[in-house]
């Protein structure tokens, strides 16, 4: 590769959102056989001060002019890794690259849920109504997983040699986790790496960035594959490691140390907390601001919004997107409620299909209630409208 001034810069910054970028001087620029560029970079590890720096991903930006201003780049794409392949479609004469902008902000914060009782299920929607004790405070995250933290976590699991990719998915312990070559990924396969692109699918809503909206596409594996790598990150033991029982009898998830997708109850009661109410935002019909679905069958949107953005649909303790965006996966086999334990349920101790919750952008206002229950989805399956959040469980002591 040669050195080269094309006005390609590139910016870091930290995970959090005031961290200062630091510049890049060791740009590169190869043509490739094919006539495309490909752009690389040594990885930012510091800022310009030398105070250890974490870099989560970059987005590659294009512009006809040098002079351009910041707002005037158009967003290319996104990759974990510090090479991007720019396509002939995307040519341009100049390019900016940053690393995580000012406005993206880091991996979602999480909320506290207190230990409690509710009644589970409501009698015109999902019944039998039944008592849950949930015996432990629990974390849910705020949001639902986005896009840049799925890509920067898997890039993190193939280095670790912890996921591998096999012909266009995502893969680890035998099982497919994402998508990665569907019309509607925008985690996709580029030349060998992860990277980040608008689908074709959400052309209607026009110029967007994924970075902050809630990945898909993504199978309960890989939901639950994301939860244990989570926790390797933070030094905890990774609850799943391809164990897929996940109930009382086998893997309990209230006893696990690490992270691990909700379970439905705790979905439920987090979502209806700490009223019964029937939506996560109270009892009001939904309408397009408190929830992005498909009103009275026509979309709101037509596609994801970034999450967190319609806070009229806020629960009591602010968890966003309960209803609406995207469905999300939970860590329940489907069964029912009639033999469901009082104390910490945990769904059917076998099954062909795992419990999703919440609504989605494709679906009407039906899908939307916080107690709803929609058909169970194959846990090996990837649909448009399906993510997730993480949760753990917190010992008494925290």
């Amino acid at each position: 590769m040669r050195r080269t001034m094309i006005c390609l810069s590139i910016l870091a910054a930290f995970q959090i959102a005031l961290a200062a970028p630091a510049d890049v001087n060791d740009l590169h620029v190869q043509r490739l056989p094919d006539g495309r560029l490909e752009l690389s970079w040594t990885p930012v590890t510091t800022d310009d001060s030398g105070n250890p720096l974490t870099t989560v991903a970059y987005s590659v930006y294009r512009s006809v002019s040098p002079w351009a201003a910041r707002s005037e780049f158009v967003w290319v794409g996104g990759t974990a890794a510090p090479r991007y392949v720019v396509q002939s479609t995307e040519a341009a004469e100049f390019y900016r690259v940053s690393a995580l902008d000012p406005d993206v902000p880091g991996p979602s914060p999480w909320v506290q849920i207190p230990a409690g009782t509710f009644t589970m299920g409501q009698a015109a929607v999902a019944g039998p109504e039944h008592d849950v004790v949930l015996g432990q405070d629990f974390l849910m995250g705020l949001t639902e997983v986005t896009n840049l933290e799925y890509m920067a976590a898997a890039q993190w699991a193939l280095d670790q040699g912890l996921a591998t990719i096999v012909g266009t998915t995502l893969q680890a312990h035998g099982v497919s986790l994402l998508d990665l070559g569907s019309y509607y990924s925008e985690i996709v396969l580029l030349d060998g790496q992860l990277a980040l692109r608008r689908t074709l699918a959400a052309s209607g809503i026009g110029s967007y960035l994924p970075w902050r909206h809630p990945v898909q596409m993504v199978s309960w594996y890989g939901a639950a594959c994301y939860c244990d790598w989570l926790s390797l990150q933070q030094g905890l033991p990774a609850y799943y490691n391809g164990n897929w029982a996940a109930t009382p009898s086998a893997n309990d998830p209230y006893t696990a140390s690490g992270y691990r997708l909700p379970t439905e109850a705790e979905w439920e009661y987090a979502a209806r907390f700490d009223d019964q109410r029937s939506f996560p935002w109270g009892n009001t019909i939904p309408n397009c601001g408190n929830a992005n679905h498909a009103a009275n069958g026509v979309p709101c949107v037509g596609w994801t919004l970034p999450v967190g953005l319609l806070t009229w649909g806020d629960t009591a303790l602010g968890l966003k997107d309960m209803a609406g965006n995207v469905f999300e996966w939970t860590n329940d086999w489907w069964g029912n409620y009639s033999s469901s334990p009082e104390f910490n349920p945990a769904g059917a101790p076998t099954g062909s299909g795992r419990v999703i919750r919440g609504g989605c952008w494709l679906f009407d206002q039906a899908a939307l209630s916080a107690s709803g229950r929609f058909l169970p989805s194959v846990p090996g399956g990837f649909a448009s409208f399906i993510g997730f959040r993480a949760a753990r469980s917190l010992p008494a002591a925290e």
